[in-house]
């Protein structure tokens, strides 16, 4: 039988009762959220940015920059479409150094590719006739207002990869360490 469960009903029963809540608040202080550990301003985790998962990544990142290359242009050829993966395959592979970095340069050419969308359509419309009609009209319309609603999310969610990427290493959120932070039966439990 462990010993707190022993000493519980004697005289020791307030001293672990103590003890824990003052261990439990101490492990409250180091379980934030964002990850540091909030005594010493260090990671609690740190990611393992192997070759082989950045390999992964940057095998994922390929294939939906390439879905939005397929459906940015719908009647493109294989050789256009291997293309275009061999160049952003490659432009991840050199530029990326970690699993971030890949999804922030893929997410930033899917935000590139959507705003691309509703002037490819735009293009496209004028090739076939000099004036489009009410129905193409509303289709731009609808184009161009998609276009624009994901290519900002994406580069939006880009900037903030990249942000999270390239920021020094200890820097938090408000550019400051995280401090301690003590419960109020830790405080009224000091003052006694």
């Amino acid at each position: 039988m462990p010993a707190f469960v022993e000493a519980w009903p004697t005289q020791r029963g307030p001293q672990l009762r103590r003890e824990a809540s003052e261990h439990a608040s101490s492990l409250r202080s180091r379980s934030c959220f964002d990850g540091v550990d909030s005594s010493y301003g260090t990671p609690l985790f740190h990611a393992v940015d192997s070759r082989p998962m950045i390999l992964l990544n940057l095998v994922l990142g390929t294939l939906v920059t390439t879905v939005g290359f397929w459906i940015l242009w719908n009647a493109a050829s294989h050789v256009a479409v291997m293309g275009w993966v061999l160049v952003v395959s490659g432009f991840l592979w050199w530029r990326a150094k970690s699993v971030t970095e890949v999804w922030a340069w893929a997410t930033l050419i899917l935000g590139l590719e959507s705003f691309a969308w509703p002037l490819q359509r735009m293009i496209q419309l004028k090739a076939v006739t000099e004036a489009p009609s009410q129905d193409e009209m509303g289709a731009m319309l609808s184009d161009i207002i998609m276009g624009l609603f994901f290519s900002v999310f994406w580069l939006s969610f880009s900037y903030g990869l990249f942000k999270w990427a390239w920021k020094a290493p200890g820097e938090t959120e408000g550019g400051t360490i995280a401090t301690k932070t003590v419960s109020r039966s830790h405080k009224r439990n000091k003052s006694r």
